[in-house]
C-alpha cells in the first residue's frame, strides 16, 4: 500500500510518500523496491530504487529510506513538472522475478509560496501614532483650546461687568 493517496505541495518544497510491503511474500527472498512516476497516463518511468539490505539511498532529487516493511521516498526541491502519479513496486528475485505494484498516489506541485520582502510588510511607524490618528488628536486639541478660550473670554467679560 502507498500513502498518502494525494499530496499538494509548493514548488521548492518536498513531498514524502510511504510504501508498506507485505513481508509474507518476501521473507527470506532477495528483493528490491522501485519507485515509479506516471504523467498523464504515459508510460511509467522508474525514478529510483532501493534494495532489501540498503538502509537509505540519496540522489540529487530523491531520498529513499528503508524501514522494512515501510519504505519512504522524499522528493526534494519540487518543480511543477514533478506533478503526477507515483507508485512503488517490489521485485522479488528467484521467484520468476515477480513484480508487485502498489496503488497510485497523486502529487500536485503548486506555485512557490511568495516570500515577503521588506517592501511587502504592513506599514508600521516604529511605535509612533499613525498620521490619521495624529490629525484626529490635533483636531480635538484645537477644539479643546477654542473651548478654553471661549470660557476664558466669557469669564473675563463677566468679571469686568461685576467690577463696575
Amino acid at each position: 500500500t502507498l500513502f498518502p493517496a494525494m499530496l499538494t505541495r509548493p514548488a521548492g518544497g518536498s513531498a514524502t510518500f510511504f510504501c508498506n510491503i507485505s513481508m509474507e511474500n518476501t521473507s527470506g527472498l532477495e528483493y528490491s523496491l522501485n519507485w515509479y512516476k506516471e504523467t498523464n497516463h504515459s508510460q511509467p518511468q522508474k525514478i529510483a530504487g532501493i534494495s532489501r539490505n540498503s538502509p537509505h539511498t540519496k540522489t540529487e532529487k530523491y531520498l529513499l529510506t528503508n524501514h522494512t516493511p515501510a519504505f519512504k521516498i522524499e522528493i526534494l526541491n519540487l518543480h511543477q513538472n514533478d506533478s503526477g502519479s507515483y507508485y512503488c513496486g517490489v521485485i522479488t528475485f528467484f521467484q520468476s522475478n515477480k513484480v508487485t505494484e502498489s496503488n497510485r498516489s497523486k502529487l500536485i506541485v503548486t506555485e512557490a509560496l511568495e516570500k515577503t520582502s521588506a517592501t511587502d510588510e504592513p506599514y508600521t511607524d516604529d511605535g509612533n501614532t499613525p498620521d490619521y490618528t495624529k490629525a484626529v488628536l490635533m483636531g480635538i486639541l484645537l477644539l479643546a483650546g477654542a473651548f478654553v478660550l471661549l470660557i476664558f473670554g466669557y469669564l473675563t467679560v463677566v468679571y469686568r461687568r461685576g467690577s463696575m
